[in-house]
Order: structure tokens, then C-alpha cells, then sequence
């Protein structure tokens, strides 16, 4: 048996590899023969260690500067109060967090070597998703924002779907889209605006759908982090809709801001 291979799967709770590699060494015949032959990967202590492997990368030094830049623009317009001035200073450090994603991901990459295929749609997402940050802003911007961020999710879906091989858990994704949608739907009148945020909700829950696939296919902290981002996110963008169409709260600047970085957060901490 590769005993590195094994060990770095145990890591990951990736059984079906210390099952392949112990098969081949004809040693584990079965996902539970190779929970009891490593014990110290099962039970409460496996939970534990991926919990501590989670909290460890939010806390890790080389991503304090996104909180930094985030404290700032919190600081300096209070998005999370009311809603900010429109100018270009308010979109510059709205963004500056996400941009700094975008470069702990691009650092990531290439301290670990070349990325595997499909990886830089991830980069693409992000980036995307800042203009789309710009775009809310500005009032007037607010269908091309939406349009802006539904080509964040396409690339985001093509990130996630690579290597996808389980659904049985992920077809709560579409049916979370349509119950969301038939509660958002009474309260716009515009054709084009109901148009627009149906191929948006069939966008942001197909990138559910494939990072709750991702998690069945291949179980790790990453995974979990990743299928978790989507869940938060698309608990930010339906604040959001919720507030503009159905009915308007006092905190649901609050909840947009909070929900909205840590979704980006959890995405590129499960991707990088």
C-alpha cells in the first residue's frame, strides 16, 4: 500500500482511495474495514480534525488582509446600515476584498504549480463578480449587475462540475431554485425583470447543484467549504430580492454584506 497516498486520503476522508490502494495491497476489502484499520480518521476525532482544518484556514495570516480591506469599506461607507453613496469611491472599496481574493487565489496557484483544468473559471467568477459589485453600486445598474453576476455563477458551475460523479444529495438544489423563485415572483411586474431573475436563479442553484456534487463526489473540508459558499450566497442574492420585491427590513443590508463576503470567502478557501 502507498502509504503517503493513504495517508494524504485520510486527511481528506477520501475512503474510496484508502479503499482502492488497500485492495490493490489486498488489505481493506471494505469502506468500513478501512475506518477500523485508521481509527484516528473516524468518529468524533475525524469530525473534529475537519472543523479544525476549516477554522484554521480563516484564520491563517496570509488571508487577514481580505478582512482588512473589508473592515475598511465598512468602516469608511457602513454598507451594512444603509445603503452607500453612489460614487466611485464606494464601488472601488467594495471590491477591493474580492480583488484581493482573486490574487490569494492566483498565489495559491501558483505556490501548489500549474492549475488543473478548469480551475482558473474560479479567477474568472471572482472577477466577474466584482464588476457585478460595481454595477450595485449604481441603482440604474441593477439589471446588468444581475446579468453581470449570472456569468459569475456560469463560471463558478464550470469550476464545480468538474469530477462530479454523486448526485443523490444535490437535487435539492433545483427544487430550492423553484420554491425561491415562486416566492419572488409576485412582486415583479416587469416581464423582462422576471425573465432576467429566472435565468439567474437557474444559474446560482445549478452551482449549488454541482458544489453539493462536488462535496458527494469527493468529501474534504475544501468541498464542504465550497458547497457551504454556495448555500450562503445564495442566501445573500435571495436578501436581496427579498428586500427589493416581497418586503423591505431593517437589517437586510446587514445580512447582504455579511452573507455576501463570507459566501466569497468560504468559495475560495474550499478552492484554493
Amino acid at each position: 500500500m502507498n502509504e503517503a497516498v493513504v495517508q494524504q486520503s485520510i486527511a481528506s476522508h477520501d475512503w474510496r482511495c484508502v479503499v482502492l490502494h488497500g485492495c490493490v495491497a489486498g488489505t481493506v476489502r471494505s469502506v468500513g474495514e478501512a475506518r477500523r484499520l485508521f481509527p484516528e480518521a473516524t468518529g468524533k476525532t475525524r469530525i473534529m480534525g475537519s472543523f479544525k482544518q476549516i477554522v484554521s484556514r480563516f484564520l491563517q495570516p496570509a488571508i487577514f488582509p481580505f478582512y482588512v480591506l473589508l473592515l475598511v469599506y465598512l468602516v469608511t461607507y457602513k454598507p451594512h446600515v444603509a445603503r452607500p453613496d453612489e460614487c466611485i469611491t464606494a464601488a472601488i472599496l467594495k471590491i477591493l476584498p474580492i480583488w484581493f481574493l482573486v490574487y490569494y487565489t492566483y498565489q495559491r496557484q501558483e505556490t501548489t504549480g500549474a492549475p488543473p483544468a478548469g480551475r482558473n473559471y474560479f479567477l474568472y467568477g471572482l472577477m466577474i463578480s466584482s464588476l457585478g459589485d460595481v454595477c450595485l453600486v449604481y441603482q440604474n445598474l441593477f439589471k446588468p449587475g444581475v446579468g453581470v453576476f449570472g456569468m459569475a455563477q456560469l463560471c463558478y458551475l464550470l469550476h464545480f462540475r468538474r469530477g462530479c460523479t454523486r448526485q443523490t444529495r444535490a437535487w435539492i438544489a433545483p427544487l430550492l431554485g423553484a420554491c425561491v423563485y415562486v416566492i419572488l415572483f409576485p412582486g415583479m411586474e416587469e416581464t423582462s425583470m422576471r425573465l432576467i431573475v429566472l435565468l439567474y436563479t437557474c444559474l446560482i442553484h445549478a452551482m449549488l447543484y454541482y458544489a453539493i456534487s462536488g462535496y458527494e463526489s469527493r468529501p474534504s473540508p475544501s468541498s464542504f467549504c465550497a458547497m457551504l459558499g454556495a448555500f450562503v450566497f445564495i442566501s445573500s442574492d435571495f436578501t436581496i430580492a427579498f428586500s427589493k420585491w416581497v418586503y423591505e427590513f431593517s437589517l437586510a443590508e446587514g445580512v447582504i454584506m455579511a452573507t455576501y463576503y463570507t459566501a466569497q470567502l468560504l468559495l475560495t478557501i474550499g478552492n484554493s
